[in-house]
């Protein structure tokens, strides 16, 4: 059996937080577990995974995991602690793990998949704005329950006013079920700032003492499978400038990445219509073109407690997942790049192959409320769409050519989509202005050109299947 005896990461809990919370956390004041487990990752989550909970007094917990039962791994705190975080390292990719919490005689048990290779097909979870109204949130995890995932992402909004009881209110017990059985990765939301904040001033003590993520918790990244997540802190304005850290963060990560998938998560969004909140101006100004610069394919925004999914053109999904409890808000397709909406409690499914991630849409009804993919981005493919025409036809602008079956030196490749961009010029050495389509087949049909473009230039790519 491996042993491993690891110290608990005490610089995170002030005395201030653990003497909140006995006052004003109704949660058992014994060393029993009160708070989880509940599972997140500070480090390659394919070979990692922390485990996290709490107890009403200090006690030093244990932790025993393995791919069965009996177990073969333990980890023993070396210290005594109300909060809990285990890391459990050394793990095999696209594995299941099963593991139990021990803690002054009491018992709670959970089981996780790492995360898989590029190469292998998986699900994973995304909603937001769960907060205030647990009764909700429960519904909203009952349903998603109900669907395979290995992940879940949140936009956001876990508590209300930041209050330590709230955490434990509106996210750990509601969502018990969920994240013992899948990492937990949240960003930020507005409403997770500390109570004695003053804005600009924000701070997320309170939240960080729950929440074991990866970086400095405020904004990361982290690469699942064939996903590189961006997640980052909407809450303070300031930080949207192109010279501030957290933006010149933003575009070393993205230009390190080669991963074909590249999601930004965050809180606030930079395009919405509706009842609620507007538009984030600053973000949309500083943000949005780094996102497009690096193929950033789609945006995972709450803050608005909808559904919604914008395009403005730039070839990006932005999509509003604010529908896990808090009160629903009025969405409205007053603004062109409104393409889905709907005043609903809901959460995300995402489908992830190789060749593309289908995302649906889901309320607490399972109804579909919207389903749309996303494809991977391959930089330098080695192969050339020939034969390409044009015609023009009733319904728009006809596209065919010659389907690719070999690159450009002769050997065999396979296809597994073609993608269309448009421009209004024939330069297209920079990155193209607009991801129109992205279709297996040989023929497209541009129905929606601009009654004001005078010209229309297009340019079709293979898309290798595992290139």
């Amino acid at each position: 059996m491996n042993i491993k005896i690891r110290p608990i990461r005490a610089m995170k809990h002030s005395v201030m937080s653990l003497f909140l919370l006995s006052l004003v956390t109704p949660l058992s004041t014994t060393a029993a577990i009160n708070r989880g487990p509940y599972l997140s990752f500070v480090n390659d989550p394919h070979h990692s995974a922390v485990v996290n909970w709490g107890t009403g007094l200090p006690a030093t917990g244990t932790v025993e995991f393995g791919t069965g039962i009996p177990y073969s791994g333990i980890v023993i705190e070396a210290s005594a602690d109300t909060l809990h975080h285990v890391d459990l390292s050394g793990l095999t990719e696209n594995t299941r793990y099963y593991y139990r919490v021990i803690c002054d005689s009491d018992t709670a048990t959970g089981d996780f998949w790492t995360a898989p290779s590029p190469s292998q097909a998986f699900e994973i979870i995304a909603y937001g704005d769960s907060r205030s109204n647990p009764t909700v949130h429960r519904k909203v995890v009952d349903r998603f329950m109900q669907y395979p995932h290995r992940l879940i992402l949140s936009t956001g909004d876990l508590a209300y006013h930041g209050e330590l009881w709230e955490f434990d209110a509106y996210l750990f017990q509601p969502a018990a079920t969920a994240m013992a059985t899948s990492p937990f990765i949240s960003i930020v939301g507005s409403h997770d700032s500390d109570p004695w904040n003053t804005p600009p001033n924000f701070t997320f003590t309170n939240y960080q003492t729950f929440m074991e993520l990866p970086g400095n918790e405020l904004y990361f990244s982290f690469d699942y499978g064939p996903i590189h997540v961006v997640a980052l802190n909407s809450e303070v304005a300031w930080q949207y400038g192109p010279q501030t850290p957290e933006t010149q963060w933003l575009m070393a990560d993205l230009a390190a990445t080669n991963q074909p998938y590249r999601i930004a998560m965050f809180h606030m969004p930079p395009y919405t219509s509706g009842t609620g909140n507007p538009n984030n101006m600053g973000i949309r100004q500083f943000w949005c073109p780094i996102f497009r610069q690096h193929h950033v394919q789609m945006v995972l925004n709450g803050h608005q407690h909808f559904y919604q999914r914008c395009e403005p053109g730039d070839g990006i999904e932005y999509v509003i997942t604010g529908g896990g409890g808090a009160g629903l808000y009025a969405p409205t397709f007053d603004s062109s790049y409104v393409v889905a909406a709907a005043q609903a409690y809901h959460f995300l499914w995402l489908e992830v192959n190789p060749d593309s991630i289908q995302v649906t849409a889901i309320d607490t009804a399972n109804t579909v409320l919207d389903q749309f993919s996303i494809f991977p981005w391959t930089p330098n493919i080695p192969a050339q769409v020939q034969h390409a025409t044009m015609e023009r036809i009733p319904a728009g602008n006809q596209l065919r050519w010659d389907a690719v079956r070999e690159n450009t030196t002769g050997a065999p490749i396979t296809v597994s989509r073609y993608h269309i961009y448009r421009n209004t010029t024939p330069d297209f050495l920079l990155d193209p202005l607009l991801l129109l389509a992205s279709t297996p087949d040989t023929t497209w049909t541009d129905d929606a050109v601009p009654s004001d473009m005078i010209h229309a230039f297009y340019k079709v790519t293979a898309v290798l299947l595992n290139p």
